[in-house]
């Protein structure tokens, strides 16, 4: 039987194409919440007593170790041959304390955060860069497939997680540059046809750049996807996670803070762009 933990916008969707694929996963949610036709667990320590394979996509370092180390969490009630697969973008510190847990009582443990939003999710085309035991995750790949077009191991534990923060430091860099460049192009007067045009028809070109700088420069629509504030969670951890001295991502990151310092925590990251609307001295 197939476990799932986390209901959120991204947890919905999987849930509800692991359905549409023939699976019946049973639910747990911290928050009461249920999917349609999805079975709901009385709780998670319940639900990881049930089930082989448990899949979770929660929010953060703190929801990651209450589902499997808080008071009646997954760890604990953990068996050997179970798979247990987290989607969180989280710290490889948290990520390795986990894994551990897990194996301590004979059970495997991936870290399998995914790109492509729930957009990818729905479509089934999410990439999912995996962590841990190549054995757990050939018994995973089947279920993951259901909402992931891609599964790329990556290597032994926090391997996942840890590409996951480069793919957020880019992220990040790539959308403040997108900000930046929609400031400049409103000031010089350059439209968003022409600059979109030409800019995504080179080497400038990127996914940040298609995807924000209309919107940056239109004023789009501010709450239309990932919040601003999950963007400045994956930078501190990226940025927490290395000895390598940042220059890039800590540029990125003030450009982040600035626009939760203006209240657009929950807007879309084309917002960004509020940032460069101050006048200048």
């Amino acid at each position: 039987m197939i476990g799932f933990v986390g209901l959120g916008a991204m947890g919905s969707a999987m849930v509800a194409r692991l359905r549409a694929a023939g699976h019946d996963p049973l639910v747990w949610n911290r928050t009461p919440r249920a999917v349609a036709g999805a079975r709901v667990a009385g709780s998670v320590g319940e639900l990881a007593a049930t089930c082989a394979v448990v899949l979770s996509c929660v929010l953060d370092d703190d929801a990651v170790r209450s589902i499997a180390l808080g008071e009646g969490g997954m760890a604990w009630v953990a068996r050997p041959g179970q798979v247990f697969i987290e989607h969180a973008t989280c710290s490889p510190e948290v990520t390795r304390e986990v894994a551990q847990a897990y194996a301590d009582r004979g059970a495997r443990y991936l870290d399998a955060p995914v790109t492509g939003g729930v957009a990818g999710v729905e479509a089934g085309t999410l990439t999912a860069m995996v962590g841990g035991d190549a054995d757990a995750l050939a018994r995973a790949t089947p279920v993951l497939e259901a909402y992931c077009a891609t599964v790329v191991p990556v290597g032994g534990t926090a391997a996942g997680v840890t590409l996951k923060l480069v793919n957020q430091m880019l992220v990040a860099s790539h959308t403040a540059c997108a900000a930046e460049a929609a400031a400049v192009l409103d000031r010089a007067g350059i439209g968003p046809d022409a600059a979109e045009e030409v800019l995504s028809s080179g080497f400038a070109d990127s996914a940040m750049l298609r995807r924000h700088l209309r919107a940056a420069m239109t004023g789009g629509n501010p709450d239309r996807g990932t919040p601003i504030r999950l963007l400045d969670k994956d930078i501190r951890l990226a940025s927490a996670a290395t000895e390598v001295p940042l220059t890039m991502t800590p540029a990125a990151a003030r450009v982040v803070r600035t626009a939760l310092d203006a209240g657009l925590a929950d807007a879309d990251w084309a917002a960004l762009r509020s940032g460069y609307d101050r006048p200048t001295s």
